[in-house]
This record gives C-alpha cells, sequence and structure tokens, in this order.
C-alpha cells in the first residue's frame, strides 16, 4: 500500500506541475501564497481496490505529461 500511495503522490505532483505551468502560459495569475493549499495525496479519482493490470511495452506510448492537454 506504501508503493501505492508513494505512485499516486508522484502522478498528482507531475500533474499538478505541468496544471499549473499551463495556467500561467496561458495567462492566468496563479499566486505562489495559494500554492500551500494544493496537496499531492487527494486519491479520491484512484480505484485503490480494483484490478490493476500493466503491459509495460505500452509505456513508451504514452505522451510525457508536459505533453498532456488540460
Amino acid at each position: 500500500m506504501n508503493l501505492l500511495l508513494a505512485a499516486i503522490v508522484c502522478w498528482n505532483t507531475i500533474h499538478i506541475q505541468a496544471c499549473l505551468k499551463k495556467l500561467r502560459a496561458d495567462g492566468y495569475q496563479v499566486n505562489d501564497e495559494d500554492l500551500r493549499f494544493l496537496s499531492p495525496l487527494s486519491r479520491q479519482h484512484i480505484g485503490l481496490y480494483g484490478k490493476y493490470e500493466f503491459d509495460l511495452r505500452k509505456l513508451n506510448e504514452l505522451p510525457a505529461p508536459e505533453q498532456l492537454i488540460y
């Protein structure tokens, strides 16, 4: 469970950073003081008790987080 939580935190951190970068690039004002209210510990969007299958061969087909469209 610790490994899964660490993966979720890592995933959320990458995507929060990408969203902030996109907002700033689009001209939205993002106050640095407000960033303290963000947390990568959120996991409501993850089904923790589902069945997980990973095909590592498809990993190379995935876009980099910076290329995702938000």
